[in-house]
């Protein structure tokens, strides 16, 4: 395409043109940069604002798959919303049961000529709803439940010491005796709100 002047104009990109990030949906985020690895380019600003706001995102797929059902999607953890944001949450139809668990599917819908500005502005939008809210998700564990976890005997003692588990990428918050699955999650779960 080219303009009067002559100058090539680049063509919106299309959805038709993302593939699908494959990885499982029960893995948990522990550090922000993981975010890109995982959430398609058209989704990942709004994401990145969610988990910010520390809302827990389960899954969300802006691909050209997609396309066959109609719509891309981000699905929120309901559960961790704050009272507030659950209340927000209703402007997007409220929550629904999936697997065992509540959770808020917020279509987008999609065609064959929607571009990936037109998906980001869209989800954009869904996230600037949301308000900050405490980190409620982030799992914690004690040198006990880690023993318990892992079939370790209470009586095998080197286990106790917060640095093996520190070894294996925990952080061990010593003022709680308590560890995180990264200090990103224990920053973010003692913020000042």
């Amino acid at each position: 395409m080219s303009t009067d002047q002559g100058e090539l104009i680049t063509p919106p990109r299309t959805l038709a043109e993302i593939d699908a990030i494959i990885r499982s949906r029960s893995e948990m985020i522990t550090r922000r940069d993981q975010i890109k690895e995982i959430v398609e380019p058209p989704l990942l600003p709004a994401c990145l604002d969610l988990y910010d706001k520390n809302i827990r995102t389960l899954s969300s797929s802006a691909n050209k798959k997609d396309l066959e059902v109609g719509h891309a999607y981000i699905s929120i953890d309901y559960e961790t919303l704050s009272p507030e944001n659950q209340k927000i949450a209703q402007k997007f139809g409220g929550p629904i049961v999936s697997d065992e668990r509540r959770m808020l599917f917020i279509e987008i819908p999609v065609d064959k000529n929607s571009t990936l500005d037109s998906i980001d502005s869209s989800a954009r939008q869904i996230a600037v709803a949301f308000q900050k809210q405490p980190m409620t998700w982030a799992p914690t564990f004690t040198v006990e439940s880690l023993k318990q976890m892992y079939g370790i005997s209470s009586e095998e003692h080197e286990y106790d010491d917060p640095k093996v588990w520190e070894g294996e990428g925990l952080f061990f918050d010593a003022e709680n005796s308590i560890f995180y699955l990264s200090e990103e999650h224990y920053q973010k779960v003692n913020e000042q709100q």
